[in-house]
């Protein structure tokens, strides 16, 4: 079928859906198959369009190929207790296969099942965000996805006083969504001119708090290199700090 402005999704202003659904004659509803040989939406400056298929209704599985240009802005309509400030263009490509349910619902089993693959680049993005001070300007980023790992290409912006650049692997990092005590590893580079820890810091600590306990869960395993030319840290600064976290 095919649905104009506001038919179906009334956040966009223009989508299309053409597609059947397949079922064996006398078959039950929960064996047919959901098939969906292309879908456009259309919001403002953003896009997408792609494929999928759905099947086995009572444990549901999704096959989706898609590609697409989003406006970061637009995402403020969908992230509103989030976002406050925003700018930039997210482009989208990938094909995803595997459970169609929460991430937080998946087991082991259905993680091995995954096939996930595609890229995510963000030009020149603005965000700042609600309840927080943190703001990051001039984002540009290239994130890679390998089934359960995200790999940073590039990272580079604007933030916490200075320029930041990152790179590194998220390592089974939708394993670690899953709630099930997933180890998440960490890996990589971080690198600026200056890292002013009081702009990154003050929406957690107070001026008049003197001992600072920084914790990561246990099931998170951190190995960075980091390169910092200059640190600033109440009336601390120190220069050329670099090293490594294990």
């Amino acid at each position: 079928g095919r649905k104009g402005e506001n038919d179906l999704f009334p956040s966009f202003h223009y989508s299309e859906i053409r597609g059947e659904f397949l079922k064996k004659k006398n078959g039950l509803f929960s064996s047919g198959i959901l098939r969906i040989d292309t879908f456009s939406i259309n919001r403002e400056k953003s896009m997408a369009t792609g494929r999928m298929r759905i099947a086995n209704f009572n444990s549901p599985s999704l096959f989706l190929s898609a590609h697409g240009k989003i406006d970061v802005n637009d995402l403020k309509e969908f992230l509103p207790d989030t976002l406050i400030a925003s700018s930039g263009l997210i482009i989208l490509e990938g094909t995803y296969m595997g459970p169609l349910k929460k991430v937080n619902l998946f087991t082991p089993a259905d993680l091995d099942k995954i096939k996930f693959s595609g890229t995510m680049s963000i030009a020149e993005g603005d965000f700042a965000f609600l309840n927080s001070n943190t703001h990051f300007t001039h984002l540009n980023t290239k994130l890679l996805f390998d089934n359960t790992d995200i790999i940073i290409d590039e990272l580079g912006s604007s933030a916490w006083g200075g320029n930041i650049f990152v790179k590194g692997t998220l390592k089974k990092y939708f394993d670690y969504l899953s709630g099930d005590r997933q180890t998440l590893t960490i890996e990589g580079t971080f690198q600026t001119d200056l890292l002013d820890l009081n702009k990154m810091l003050e929406d957690t600590f107070t001026r008049s708090d003197t001992v600072y306990l920084f914790v990561l869960p246990s099931n998170v395993d951190v190995k960075m290199k980091f390169d910092i030319e200059k640190f600033v840290f109440r009336k601390f600064e120190a220069s050329r700090i670099n090293g490594r976290m294990v």
